[in-house]
Order: C-alpha cells, then sequence, then structure tokens
C-alpha cells in the first residue's frame, strides 16, 4: 500500500479553507463577470487534490488516472476562462 505525502495533505487543506472563505462572498461573488468560470476551474483543481491524497490510501491506480483527468479537465476550463478574459479585455480597450 502506497502512502500519502503530507505536504499534498496540507495543499487540500489550505485548498478547503480559502474555498470556505471565499464562498463566505458568493452572494457578490457570483455577479462578477469571471465568477463562475473560476468556481468551476478551483472545484476541478479541489478534485484533483482530493484524489492526490485518497491515492496514498486505496485504489491507487484509479486516483491517480482521476486525479490527472481533473488536472486536465482544469487546464482547459482556465484556457476558454482566460481567452474568454482577453476577449473581454480587447473589446474594452481605450
Amino acid at each position: 500500500m502506497t502512502s500519502y505525502n503530507p505536504s499534498e495533505v496540507a495543499v487540500l487543506v489550505i485548498a478547503v479553507v480559502a474555498g470556505i472563505c471565499v464562498l463566505g462572498h458568493r452572494d457578490w461573488l457570483i455577479h462578477q463577470r469571471f465568477a463562475k468560470p473560476a468556481i468551476v476551474w478551483f472545484i476541478l483543481q479541489l478534485m484533483a487534490w482530493c484524489c492526490t491524497v485518497l491515492e496514498g490510501f486505496l485504489y491507487p491506480v484509479v486516483f491517480n488516472f482521476l486525479e490527472h483527468l481533473f488536472y486536465a479537465a482544469a487546464a482547459v476550463f482556465a484556457l476558454i476562462a482566460c481567452q474568454d478574459l482577453l476577449k473581454y479585455a480587447r473589446r474594452n480597450q481605450p
């Protein structure tokens, strides 16, 4: 059985705390233009971090695959969100 890395658990804990802090401002955040893509991006990253820790406890092959799947999905979503941000910035240039 593989073991987990304490630094992976630390990253997960920090991410969960950051997510809780951000959710405290969800009423304001949800009205911002890029909030929805950023939230989905963060959730995908969080799922990847969860899989990173879980692979140290059970089904390492499955959770490693899921971890990388979530990282890939987060990267694609980040790319799409950044392209949307660039389009918005270009349209609003003086």
